[in-house]
């Protein structure tokens, strides 16, 4: 124990007789130890943490390529109906479109994040509903009717939780 005291009292000494080397290496060992930190957050995140979906390893997403560049690009919509008609290797198949749409119906007018997504969805991602139900086949065509499914954040946030939003329209 003594020998360990007396190496510690050195290696401050020798520190303290050099201190650029001395704030130039706890920098150095501050920025590789963050970086580190900061990879593995990323990694332990993105690869390691499965999907919040059950059986994650049984989805897959299709993408095709956009014009003579190195880019891939989402599926269009009419490609998406040729696909879901002709494939016979998977369970089920789904598509969407992130875009912004601004709510304007009530309160003050609030832009939202929306998906436009078609029915094999809900059933590929197996999530559950607090109120209502996905959407169907049948309204899954041009001009069918115009239907919403909330996230329960923007229901309570936005429509106060409200049980009888099924069915009302807005805007």
């Amino acid at each position: 124990m003594r020998d360990l005291i007396s190496h510690l009292r050195y290696t401050i000494r020798q520190l303290c007789k050099a201190p650029a080397f001395t704030i130039t290496a706890v920098l150095i060992l501050g920025f590789g130890i963050g970086a580190n930190t900061t990879i593995f957050s990323l990694v332990d995140a993105v690869i390691l943490n499965a999907l919040p979906y059950p059986r994650p390893d049984r989805l897959v997403r299709i993408h095709q390529p956009e014009g003579n560049t190195n880019y891939w690009a989402q599926v269009d919509y009419p490609d998406y109906v040729d696909i879901k008609a002709r494939q016979h290797s998977l369970e089920d198949l789904a598509i969407q479109y992130w875009w912004f749409l601004d709510f304007v119906g009530q309160g003050n007018p609030q832009r939202f994040t929306a998906i436009f997504a078609s029915p094999g969805l809900f059933s590929l991602s197996k999530l559950r509903f607090v109120l209502g139900r996905p959407f169907t086949e049948d309204e899954d065509k041009p001009n069918g009717p115009l239907v919403v499914v909330l996230s329960e954040a923007l229901w309570r946030s936005r429509f106060n939780g409200d049980p009888n939003i099924i069915g009302k329209a807005y805007g």
